[in-house]
């Protein structure tokens, strides 16, 4: 082997090298600044009747993880062509976990008569909340919707 024969493969050994520590620095930021908990969000899709699933890693915060997960449920989603599941401008109220029972109380904004016909119905909106909880939180058993302090749906009248 002549010498520029052999610094060539030398120069391709430490580019090699370079490239594959590289590879496993990215490899390893990757997996430990994953942050945050893998969620699942069904959304109503606005062409047909059907649902559409996203998935979102939310960041741990101040809130509690059932609390946060809501309040982006709340925002809508981020896929296009997709509804939101309450009216713009609903509120979470209050949300509290008791004996494995959420209890959630929004706010009347959740029967807007100006998007009505663009929403799904409330009783199907409330249902499509609770299954998005009850998917996500093992620990959650069950989930009681109040709007304004009232139970959504049992003699639940337009405010």
């Amino acid at each position: 082997m002549t010498l520029p024969a052999i610094k060539n493969k030398k120069n391709s050994i430490i580019l090699a090298s370079v490239l594959v520590a590289a590879f496993f620095f990215s490899m390893i930021m990757f997996l430990v600044n994953r942050g945050g908990k893998r969620r699942v969000f069904v959304f109503p899709s606005v062409e047909t009747g059907s649902s559409v699933v996203e998935i979102r890693r939310l960041p741990e915060t101040h809130m509690s993880e059932v609390e946060y997960y809501i309040s982006e449920m709340m925002l809508g989603p981020q896929t296009e062509r997709c509804r939101r599941i309450f009216p713009a401008g609903t509120k979470v109220l209050s949300c509290m976990l008791k004996n494995k029972v959420l209890y959630v109380n929004l706010s009347k904004e959740i029967v807007n008569p100006e998007t009505e016909n663009k929403m799904l119905p409330v009783k199907d909106s409330i249902e499509l909340f609770k299954s998005n909880i009850l998917r996500n939180f093992s620990s959650i058993s069950s989930v009681e919707v109040f709007v304004e302090g009232n139970p959504a749906y049992e003699g639940f009248q337009a405010i």
